[in-house]
């Protein structure tokens, strides 16, 4: 395995996601590109595998049952969570986009998507992720 790959195979990515088909999809996907990846149904059901293990990248749905996407990016930034946070949605506007970013999201993916822009969005966020956390480690 190329040093690439393993710093993928070591990345883990919580795909919350309220419809199975489309949650199994990614999670496949991903799990197909080396990264351990944790599925969640609800935003109540990832701020509980969130308080369990840490993840490098959160990719939301911004519209769920019950708390929405927007209520689990507010718990995390809340929870001081350096975990990249990606935003995905049907309901694509401008005003969700920027409404995201501002609360703390990377980066915002509307619905439909190819699987290449996934893949190239993630790898881009998990970059800047590990910049940041090494910047941090630096300054300490």
């Amino acid at each position: 395995m190329t040093a690439a790959g393993l710093r993928m195979a070591e990345q883990s990515i919580l795909v919350v996601e309220d419809d199975a088909a489309q949650r199994a999809l990614v999670a496949g996907i991903l799990a197909d590109g080396g990264y351990r990846v944790t599925e969640a149904a609800s935003a109540e059901e990832a701020m509980t595998s969130c308080e369990r293990m840490g993840f490098d990248l959160v990719l939301c749905d911004y519209k769920l049952p019950g708390q929405d996407g927007m209520a689990l990016l507010a718990h995390l930034r809340a929870g001081a969570s350096d975990a990249a946070f990606v935003m995905v949605t049907a309901y694509g506007t401008i005003a969700r986009a920027v409404e995201a970013v501002r609360a703390g999201a990377d980066d915002y993916l509307s619905k439909p998507f190819e699987r290449g822009e996934l893949e190239l969005l993630l790898a881009r966020t998990l970059r800047a992720r590990a910049l940041r956390c090494e910047n941090r480690r630096l300054a300490a």
